[in-house]
């Protein structure tokens, strides 16, 4: 690829390397966005050497080079809402200077500010002398409705060779343009610039100004909110006014727009509009509307709705953390090498074989069949067990507990009778802290004895049901004598 040498005589350095990336591309086929362009320029000097100038600057880059004539950006137009970049080999307004010869005339210069000698326009404003001959065929144009050479505030300049040459455009832009241009100042009016397609017009309503107490909010980040469009700026205030209006107070908002700041380095900002509209003003925090970023505003204690959404977050990481070490989250015991725990999830265990396989009777279920061998499902805790292996119809786990229960009922139960009120209630808490203290006691021995899952159970219910039966032998007792 080759680069004009009016390109690198014209263009700043910046803006040479942007247009050899967008040429290179457009030559490649590959569609380039800002942000690409951003990550592709590096600074090459200063303190940020080596390191990409990021999209903003690479849209202000793509801007000169449009505003200059070097690149027509077609917006939104190519895959995906991309812009798609036509980069030119010279200016659109460039033309190169012929030396005239003797049977030739100097050629007139496309958006020049004077007119070659005996065309019999005049210069822009203060720009020199007026033509020294008149041109009775710009007369004619101009009664005809036709095209005129350019003037203070007018259509630019058309060679007239062109206007010979292709009669039928002439017409055209002719009837468009609507007759109403005229060579000097009359009282025809000058027709408004045409604008570019995807290119928006200049703000031209009345200066947006905020009130006093809203300027004195947004004075953190005024010098932010000066370098971006009006519409942005009324977008912003119209959020930050909300605010104000639902009882939000200026002082909070001040110091959100302050800390916020504070905490971000210009040069990470993709898009002023975006922090100013998405995280400048908007509330971080819970539902509570007192919740400032976790902190109640008013008296800087921890917010405790933000406190247990951390504190349920941590435990889900956590408990993550000890699956993927083959650790139980519930009861810190390894895991099998199917993923289970023993204690908590007990793998079903095929029952033993006896020697005489003729002996075996087989368990009828209600209609009948065979029930030995099939699976159910645990009403408690909803595991899955051989039918063999429940006692009750829930799982031994499940079994033991219950029974357990059933125990410190009965003990409330025996220690509660013949008592009203407020004895009986504290009758009933003393039954029923003996039987779990109890309990605790039997497993404990039973632990350390080195009993299996099966023989701590079988403790625990034997301790209850004994405790249960010296608290109804209690409450006979009293009733005999």
């Amino acid at each position: 690829m080759w680069v004009p040498v009016v390109a690198a005589e014209l263009l700043e350095p910046r803006q040479l390397r942007a247009w050899a990336a967008l040429a290179y591309a457009e030559v490649r086929g590959v569609p380039v966005s800002e942000a690409q362009l951003g990550e592709v320029l590096v600074h090459h000097s200063g303190k940020r050497a080596g390191q990409a100038i990021g999209a903003g600057a690479a849209s202000a880059v793509v801007d000169s080079l449009e505003g200059l004539g070097w690149l027509r950006v077609h917006r939104r137009e190519g895959r995906q809402g991309r812009h798609v970049y036509e980069v030119l080999d010279r200016p659109a307004h460039f033309e190169t200077v012929v030396e005239p010869g003797d049977d030739q005339e100097p050629p007139v210069e496309q958006g020049s500010g004077c007119s070659g000698v005996g065309d019999g326009s005049g210069s822009r404003a203060g720009d020199g002398s007026l033509a020294t001959k008149e041109d009775l065929q710009i007369d004619g144009f101009v009664d005809e409705g036709g095209l005129i050479s350019s003037a203070v505030g007018e259509a630019e300049l058309v060679a007239r060779e062109a206007a010979v040459e292709n009669p039928q455009r002439n017409d055209t832009l002719a009837s468009s343009s609507g007759g109403g241009l005229a060579l000097r100042a009359d009282d025809n009016s000058i027709p408004a610039p045409e604008l570019v397609a995807g290119q928006r017009s200049a703000y031209t309503g009345p200066e947006l100004t905020f009130s006093p107490r809203l300027a004195w909010v947004m004075e953190p980040v005024a010098w932010l909110v000066q370098r971006v469009p009006a519409f942005i700026q009324r977008s912003f205030a119209r959020q930050l006014g909300s605010q104000l209006a639902e009882g939000v107070e200026p002082e909070r908002l001040r110091e959100r727009l302050q800390s916020r700041f504070a905490r971000t380095s210009p040069a990470d900002m993709r898009s002023v509009e975006g922090w100013l509209l998405k995280v400048a003003a908007v509330r971080w925090g819970c539902h509570d509307p007192r919740c400032e970023e976790g902190v109640r505003w008013h008296s800087g204690e921890q917010c405790g709705e933000c406190l247990a959404v951390r504190l349920e977050r941590r435990a889900v990481l956590d408990r993550q953390r000890l699956l993927e070490a083959g650790v139980c989250p519930d009861c810190r015991c390894r895991l099998h090498e199917n993923g289970r725990c023993w204690t908590c999830w007990p793998s079903p265990v095929p029952p033993p074989t006896p020697a005489d396989a003729s002996k075996v009777v087989a368990s009828r279920g209600p209609d009948g069949g065979s029930m030995d061998g099939l699976p159910c499902r645990c009403p408690d805790c909803g595991s899955w067990t051989e039918e063999g292996r429940t006692v009750g119809g829930r799982c031994r786990r499940c079994a033991a507990q219950s029974a357990v229960r059933e125990a410190e009922i009965a003990a409330m139960d025996a220690a509660g009778a013949g008592l009203l009120a407020g004895e009986k209630l504290a009758a009933a808490a003393r039954a029923c802290a003996d039987v779990r203290r109890r309990v605790a006691a039997a497993r404990e021995a039973a632990i350390t004895a080195g009993l299996g899952q099966r023989g701590q159970d079988r403790c625990v219910v034997a301790a209850a049901q004994e405790a249960a039966s010296c608290w109804t032998a209690t409450h006979q007792l009293v009733g005999v004598a």
